[in-house]
């Protein structure tokens, strides 16, 4: 029997469930919306559709394919009066671009150590809190290692910070030894605000597999230090951002949270027990994102000038 399924998220993470899925059992009839600039254009030739045009609609499941999932379960399941059981917050891996695990690889995961340990010596010479933070911070922590199943490098820092992380960048750039391709992109929402930064690469010989860094700007707020590309919904209390701790790790200091024990638990509560497969029901503390927010955001990534 095939299911009939709606997608809730008309970005990137649509297209990405739509390429993990790999068999024949769901029929994909259109995908929803908050944003009413997406609504009447098309992915992958499914029409994108308000919210409302849900109760017209006859279908088996809908799957969240935005970050901001339990906004939109919410909404769907109490405003919407949509029966539970046939709302679906998929695994994060399904709505990732990448298929593989990179750091399995031994080259891989050599550059990805490369990264870490380089950009934590720039920016300490900078004095610019540049800090190992999320999936990054927990292997380190708990493994000693990048944990092997994820899929990127993640580091925060200050949102007033800017100007001096990419300066950084640009001299880990210079200073990298790898022959490969280096850019850096930058996400803003729509009013030209920055959020975060990436940094790609590309290896044209095949040897490494790809993978991204992310440079996640937090502001800081009645005592909260917030996630900005997530407009807040992944928080902690300010202290573990306002100041920094040094851990030796492969041969060198890399610059982690202050009291990042205490940060990990507020983040995944029990950290120490290793899981695959993470849903964002998973973390400890997520803070509720308005829908108008999220519709003013619309967040996009731009090559930096």
């Amino acid at each position: 029997m095939t299911i009939k399924t709606l997608l809730f998220g008309a970005s990137a993470g649509a297209c990405q469930y739509l390429d993990s899925v790999q068999d024949n059992e769901r029929e994909f009839i259109g995908i929803l919306d908050n944003d009413p600039t997406k609504v009447g254009t098309t992915i992958r030739d499914l029409n994108v559709m308000g919210p409302e045009s849900v109760l017209k609609l006859e279908f088996d499941q809908i799957v969240i394919t935005t970050q901001w999932s339990m906004e939109v379960y919410t909404q769907l399941t109490e405003s919407l009066g949509i029966d539970k059981t046939k709302v679906l917050i998929p695994k994060k891996k399904t709505l990732k671009a990448l298929k593989v695990e990179p750091f399995r690889d031994a080259n891989t995961l050599i550059l990805g150590r490369h990264i870490i340990t380089l950009l934590c010596q720039l920016s300490a010479s900078k004095e610019i809190p540049l800090m190992v933070d999320f999936g990054t911070l927990l292997g380190i922590v708990r493994d000693g290692d990048i944990i092997p199943w994820d899929d990127d490098i993640d580091f925060t820092i200050d949102k007033d910070c800017v100007p001096e992380l990419v300066s950084v960048l640009k001299d880990f750039i210079a200073h990298s030894e790898y022959n490969i391709e280096w850019r850096i992109d930058e996400l803003k929402n729509r009013m030209g605000e920055t959020l975060g930064l990436l940094l790609l690469f590309t290896d044209q010989t095949g040897e490494i597999a790809n993978f991204s860094t992310s440079f996640a700007l937090r502001e800081f707020k009645d005592g909260i230090a917030h996630h900005m590309p997530s407009l807040g919904m992944w928080h902690s209390p300010e202290k573990h951002f306002l100041s920094c701790e040094k851990l030796n790790w492969n041969g060198s200091k890399i610059t982690v949270p202050f009291e990042y024990e205490a940060y990990l638990t507020y983040q995944y509560g029990d950290w120490k027990t290793p899981k695959q497969n993470m849903q964002l029901t998973d973390y400890a503390n997520l803070n509720k994102v308005e829908f108008n927010d999220i519709k003013e955001a619309s967040p996009k990534t731009y090559p930096l000038d």
